[in-house]
C-alpha cells in the first residue's frame, strides 16, 4: 500500500520544531532547538532580501523601457558590462536632432555614425554610414549595445516607437527593426 505525500509549508517548520523539542528534557536538545530556530530566521531574511532585489531589478528593467524623457541613452561606461542608462535629455527635440546629437557622441568615441533615411508611422529609418565597423569591428557586445543606443534614443521621441537599422549583414550585427524590448538585457 502506498503512503500518501504530505507537503508542509514552510511557515509551519517552526510550529513542528518548537511541538518536537518541547518535550525535549536535556539541554542539548535545547540547544538544537535554537539553533534551528536561529538558522530559520537567517535562511528567511535571505530569502526575503532575494525577493526584494528581484521586485526592484525588474521595476528598472520596466521603467527604463518605459522611460520617455527625449534624449540620448548611452551605454554606462562605468560598469563592466553593458548596461543602458539615459545620460541627457532634449524636451521636445526631433529625431533628427537625436540623431545629430548622438552621432556626435559616437564620432567623438570613434564609433560609426547614422543617418536618418526616412521617418514613417512610427518608425525611424536609419543607414548605417560604416557597417564594416558596426558589423566587424566591435564584436557582438558592442554591436548589440550600439543598436541598443540608436532605438533607446530615437524611441524616446514622442510617437516613435521603432528603428529600422539599413547595413549589409555582418558576423556581430544583422539589419531589421528593433524596439526597446529587443534590448531588455541591457536594461537591468
Amino acid at each position: 500500500m502506498r503512503l500518501p505525500s504530505v507537503r508542509i509549508p514552510l511557515y509551519a517548520f517552526p510550529v513542528l520544531v518548537t511541538l518536537f523539542f518541547s518535550s525535549c528534557e536535556t539541554q542539548a536538545d535545547r540547544d538544537k532547538y535554537q539553533a534551528l530556530v536561529r538558522q530559520n530566521d537567517s535562511l528567511r531574511t535571505v530569502i526575503d532580501s532575494l525577493h526584494k532585489a528581484i521586485e526592484l531589478r525588474e521595476r528598472r528593467s520596466v521603467a527604463m523601457l518605459t522611460d520617455m524623457r527625449t534624449g540620448l541613452w548611452r551605454i554606462d561606461p562605468h560598469r563592466e558590462s553593458g548596461r543602458l542608462i539615459f545620460t541627457t535629455e532634449y524636451p521636445n527635440a526631433s529625431v533628427y536632432e537625436i540623431a545629430k546629437a548622438l552621432n556626435a557622441a559616437f564620432h567623438e568615441d570613434s564609433v560609426s555614425e547614422f543617418r536618418i533615411t526616412g521617418v514613417r508611422e512610427h518608425t525611424v529609418s536609419v543607414k548605417v554610414l560604416d557597417a564594416t565597423r558596426l558589423t566587424q569591428g566591435l564584436g557582438s557586445t558592442g554591436a548589440q549595445e550600439y543598436l541598443a543606443q540608436v532605438t533607446f534614443s530615437l524611441t524616446s521621441v514622442p510617437g516613435i516607437l521603432d528603428v529600422n537599422f539599413e547595413f549589409e549583414e555582418g558576423d556581430h550585427a544583422s539589419p531589421g527593426t528593433f524596439d526597446r524590448t529587443r534590448f531588455d538585457e541591457l536594461t537591468k
